[in-house]
């Protein structure tokens, strides 16, 4: 999504009286860049301040024309800067999206976005799916329970469904944990790892398109994403099948990050 090699990037700037600051900022708070290192800017102008905007927002056309009035009746004043040489480790932070089920609020891409936008990607997400006439909790719980189907003992795969007399329960986390090996064992049953490991991309892609045809919010957050790179993050980074996150001492993306693309091919092309 992002070109790493890229060396210089450009950014709208917004100069506003002082006093406009905080108005201006709550308006275009899902546009601005929120970057210390590369979002601050002195205004020449003294009792003026400078805002920046993502260099995603190419041209204020992007912008919808009732904030670009509001700001233009509170003396705001369009313009545009050079973000200066950067790095390969700050265009990735620039452009990259990191989420889990735990990822901390912040102003969404969009508005009347909830600040926990991020946390709609996950697998963990709460919100009712239904696939093959099936209901489930979440994603978590059709990946969990379709990975049974690849086990000793099909029939759990039930327990996975929301309408199950016998359901884990609507917790992710919970049907994570019944999924788990541990679990396998305690059930008396064992995994065919290798037919799961053939099937399990297909079954996450059938989990999302659900998602997309379902669930407003999760279509409307993934679409909010659009250019930039999703990254589903786990600790464990270079290592990660799912996911991945930003190196440490290179500040680039590393994992697999198979969430994360099925994500971005379902958001860029969506089914019909």
């Amino acid at each position: 999504m992002f070109d790493a090699t890229a060396t210089t990037s450009s950014a709208l700037t917004v100069r506003v009286p002082a006093a406009a600051t905080r108005p201006v900022q709550d308006l275009l708070s899902c546009w601005l860049l929120h970057d210390a290192e590369l979002g601050g800017l002195e205004s020449p102008d003294p009792g003026h301040r400078c805002l920046t905007l993502h260099p995603r927002v190419a041209s204020i056309e992007l912008l919808p024309a009732d904030r670009r009035a509001a700001v233009d009746e509170r003396g705001g004043v369009w313009d545009r800067r050079e973000l200066g040489v950067l790095s390969p480790a700050q265009r990735a932070r620039l452009y990259t999206v990191l989420f889990y089920s735990g990822s901390r609020p912040e102003p969404a891409l969009l508005p009347d976005l909830p600040a926990t936008w991020r946390r709609v990607l996950s697998n963990f997400h709460r919100e009712d799916l239904v696939v093959d006439g099936h209901r489930y909790a979440s994603v978590e719980h059709y990946f969990q329970g379709q990975k049974a189907l690849c086990s000793t003992r099909p029939a759990m795969a039930s327990r996975f469904r929301a309408d199950d007399d016998d359901s884990v329960g609507p917790d992710p986390a919970a049907a994570k944990s019944a999924g788990s090996r541990k679990a396998y064992t305690r059930a008396g049953a064992s995994l065919d790892g290798a037919a799961w490991e053939r099937r399990r991309l297909q079954v996450m892609r059938t989990a999302l398109a659900a998602r997309w045809a379902q669930q407003p919010l999760f279509r409307a957050v993934l679409s909010s994403t659009a250019g930039l790179e999703l990254l589903h993050f786990e600790r464990s980074g270079a290592r990660s099948y799912w996911g991945g996150n930003l190196g440490r001492e290179d500040g680039l993306p590393r994992g697999q990050n198979h969430l994360g693309l099925l994500l971005m091919a379902l958001r860029d092309e969506p089914p019909c």
